[in-house]
């Protein structure tokens, strides 16, 4: 029936040979393990894959993970008086670095009150985390996409930054397994953080430093690296 109605659907820890697999990241806290790879070496749905949170980088299913975790600490279930259980707009900030920018995705359980509603004091909350989110990313410095082994970002005048992100073209797979991003201070290129899997995005946040390049630097690839997004931030 899922073929015939919903050929294109999303499927959680479907059976092997679903071409849309997504797999869950093996915690509820919202936070994934890093690296984390969106290929695993194998699944069926009905079996534990011992590398199911991490993912591997040579795994021949893709099947990115999934985050999850309730907005109020430890409960999926709604309880009356248990708004003090919110989870703060600091934590949940906190853990869509540990999850979106780790290459997943964060799914939020919403409780839902004796009225088959959502609380309004958790329609707040998320809100507030929306709108959060959306001032500390949505005002980029700069911003370029490329391929090859580098790309260099001109930031123009130097300026304090605090996060780059950075994005893969995954329609043609994860093909960085290794990379450096490197700034220029005093004419010279200094390296500021090392990773290794990119995929969808991939957070990187430091202390504030003053820059006017910012250098994408593959270290090990399968291929010619392809990155849809090299971005630069600076936030509060």
């Amino acid at each position: 029936m899922l073929w015939e109605l919903q050929p294109q659907a999303v499927v959680f820890q479907g059976p092997k040979g679903t071409p849309s697999l997504v797999r869950w990241v093996g915690n509820e806290q919202g936070k994934a393990p890093y690296p984390c790879w969106s290929a695993i070496e194998d699944f069926t749905g009905d079996n534990e894959c011992p590398q199911s949170g991490d993912g591997s980088a040579d795994g021949t299913v893709w099947a990115p993970a999934e985050s999850d975790m309730p907005n109020r600490n430890h409960q999926w279930i709604w309880i009356a008086g248990t708004d003090h259980l919110l989870y703060s707009v600091d934590e949940l900030v906190e853990r869509y670095y540990l999850s979106v920018g780790r290459n997943t995705n964060l799914l939020i359980g919403m409780v839902i009150d004796d009225k088959g509603l959502v609380p309004e004091a958790d329609v707040r909350q998320f809100t507030v985390f929306g709108g959060e989110i959306r001032r500390q990313f949505s005002q980029k410095i700069k911003e370029i996409g490329g391929q090859g082994d580098t790309l260099t970002l001109n930031v123009g005048q130097p300026t304090q930054i605090n996060h780059v992100v950075i994005m893969e073209n995954i329609a043609e797979g994860e093909r960085v397994r290794e990379y450096a991003i490197d700034v220029m201070v005093d004419r010279e290129w200094a390296e500021i953080c090392r990773g290794f899997s990119i995929g969808h995005k991939r957070i990187e946040h430091f202390e504030p430093i003053k820059t006017s390049q910012v250098r994408f630097r593959c270290v090990k690839s399968i291929a010619e690296p392809l990155i849809q997004s090299l971005a630069v931030l600076k936030n509060n």
